[in-house]
């Protein structure tokens, strides 16, 4: 009971934290002006649903997201753009309810979040400003509640000092931090399918059970999000099992099955979202094949791998370049930008991601060390806390394959889309990293304290 207690409180306190920090950057991990302009342009076609909603009806365009135009009273392009003008024209045209002559939707998201708010706001007696505010702040705090109940598994399964490192490494990360509030990307939806993986495996529910939380889950993040990040979301689903695989000593072979239950779930429930998102396009266009087009061939291909004279040059230039470069761009990017954090003191605290990995990469061997020491008889631990390590080790390599998947398959995507890509290497590749390096200085110093207290026990006999 005072365990519960105590892992409640966690949550609490880490909830507040996380929250704090992605509503109002308040720990300063981020340039405050990307900070507050990252990812508007998205966010904007939230926006403009929210304001054809209003006048026009929550499934007018087929409760597509997209962008106002003709706006009375502003001068605007009749053709959807993302220049600065356009996004900050559908905040203009909420805020002070202005008319609009046209909708330009974007057609690649089901854009559910935007639905959801668009009801609420109906319901809600808030201004206009008030309500964006609201709505930032439930994203922001329902992704640290999140984010904070994996932290408590951490705390579960190896202690307070491994889930304090995970807590506070993701409090300093600013890409975390820039995308924790955005109504856009509503990222606690990418985190659901993990979460109900790691409650099955620990609570040891059903079969059935899990089937019925995968499908919801991975429904709810297609219908919230869409298909952004998709193979990171279900490789990160399935992770927990690789740990649990190792910990609970299951055959190979069991394994697999489990993989295969969960995973052509996942994909069921994927394919099923495909038909709503074909059905809000063909009331656009006119036609379920234009729909199921516009999804499989057109969006699916620009940002795979698909013909470069199929597409305009932006999106040619990304399918002629090759992995290897995609990658890089992503390990020589900054996990943690301690020089903003400290008022631009020095450059060289900045820390890159192929230097995390590095450290991971360090650290697993330093475990499979006191692994195989352990066999051997030498070190003064339990079975079950070196086994437990050992697992988390071997988790935090197939993770590796989360963000990965994404740079390589959708590699067109990912040559573009710098500026915001980074964050899958969190899902859930350094949570997990951090977390073995937390429970290895943690057993580190507990094996210490024993070897010293076995060998003055010696000397006192």
């Amino acid at each position: 009971m005072k365990n519960l207690i105590k892992s409640h409180l966690l949550v609490l306190i880490s909830t507040l934290l996380l929250g704090t920090g992605f509503l109002n950057n308040q720990f300063k991990v981020a340039e405050q002006g990307w900070f507050q302009n990252h990812q508007q342009d998205t966010e904007s076609l939230v926006v403009g649903r929210m304001i054809k909603a209003k006048r026009d009806g929550i499934f007018s365009a087929g409760g597509l997201t997209g962008q106002v135009s003709g706006i009375k009273q502003l001068t605007i392009n009749d053709t959807l753009q993302w220049s600065g003008q356009a996004v900050s024209s559908q905040y203009q045209a909420y805020y002070n309810d202005l008319d609009f002559t046209s909708f330009n939707p974007y057609f690649s998201q089901i854009g559910f979040q935007a639905i959801s708010f668009s009801l609420i706001d109906k319901i809600l007696p808030l201004s206009p400003q008030h309500y964006i505010m609201f709505l930032k702040f439930m994203n922001a705090y329902s992704f640290a509640f999140v984010l904070s109940l994996i932290i408590r598994w951490f705390y579960l399964e190896f202690g307070l000092f491994s889930a304090l490192m995970v807590m506070l490494t993701t409090i300093c990360s600013h890409w975390v931090t820039v995308f924790g509030r955005n109504l856009w990307w509503v990222m606690w939806a990418f985190y659901l399918p993990y979460l109900v993986s790691l409650y099955h495996l620990q609570q040891k529910t059903s079969i059935n059970t899990a089937i019925i939380l995968i499908y919801a889950t991975v429904f709810i993040k297609c219908l919230y999000n869409g298909y952004e990040y998709i193979t990171t979301t279900l490789l990160m689903m399935v992770t927990p099992y690789i740990y649990y695989w190792w910990v609970e000593g299951w055959n190979f072979k069991y394994l697999v099955k489990q993989l295969l239950i969960v995973g052509t779930t996942a994909m069921i429930s994927v394919l099923s979202t495909t038909i709503i998102l074909a059905a809000q396009i063909s009331a656009v266009k006119g036609g379920l094949k234009a729909g199921l087009h516009h999804i499989f061939i057109y969006s699916v291909g620009k940002r795979t791998h698909g013909d470069a004279g199929s597409y305009p040059e932006v999106y040619a230039n990304s399918l002629k370049a090759d992995v290897i470069t995609v990658v890089k761009k992503y390990l020589e990017g900054f996990i943690f930008d301690f020089n903003q954090m400290l008022g631009g003191s020095s450059q060289d605290l900045n820390v890159k991601y192929q230097t995390v990995i590095v450290v991971f990469a360090f650290i697993s061997c330093l475990v499979w060390l006191f692994h195989f020491l352990f066999q051997w008889g030498k070190l003064p631990l339990t079975e079950d806390s070196i086994r437990k390590l050992t697992a988390l080790s071997i988790a935090v390599w197939f993770s590796l394959l989360a963000p990965l998947s994404w740079m390589v398959i959708f590699k067109g995507h990912s040559y573009i889309h710098t500026h915001m890509n980074f964050i899958t290497w969190h899902m859930p590749f350094t949570l997990l990293g951090f977390g073995l390096l937390g429970t290895f200085l943690s057993m580190l110093v507990t094996t210490i304290y024993n070897l010293r207290h076995n060998q003055d026990m010696k000397e006192a006999s």
